[in-house]
C-alpha cells in the first residue's frame, strides 16, 4: 500500500499520475462515472492549489468534499492542522 511518503515523492518527483494509477491497482479500483470521479494527477494542480491554500488564513476547519485517495487533502492538513473529508465512495 502507497504512504503518504510515497505521495510527497510523487509530487516532488513528477510522477502523481504513476502514484494514482499505482495506487488505484493496489485497491483494485477504477473511477467510477456514476459518482463523476476524477483523480488529481497534476502535480502542477496540486502545488499550485497549496500555494493559494496557504496564502488564506485558515482559522479552524477546512473540508474536503470528494477526498478521493487524499492527494489534496494532505497538502490541506499541512497548512490547516484539521480536516473534514468527506467521501461518498465506500470504496475509498
Amino acid at each position: 500500500m502507497s504512504s503518504l511518503k510515497d505521495l510527497y515523492i510523487a509530487i516532488e518527483t513528477n510522477r502523481l499520475r504513476d502514484f494514482t494509477i499505482k495506487t488505484l491497482r493496489q485497491l483494485n479500483l477504477r473511477p467510477s462515472k456514476k459518482l463523476g470521479q476524477n483523480f488529481t494527477i497534476d502535480p502542477r494542480l496540486v502545488k499550485e492549489i497549496f500555494y493559494k491554500a496557504s496564502e488564506m488564513r485558515c482559522t479552524g476547519r477546512a473540508v474536503d468534499i470528494g477526498a478521493g485517495l487524499g492527494v489534496l487533502t494532505s497538502s490541506l492538513i499541512e497548512i490547516c492542522g484539521r480536516i473534514i473529508a468527506v467521501e461518498k465512495d465506500p470504496r475509498l
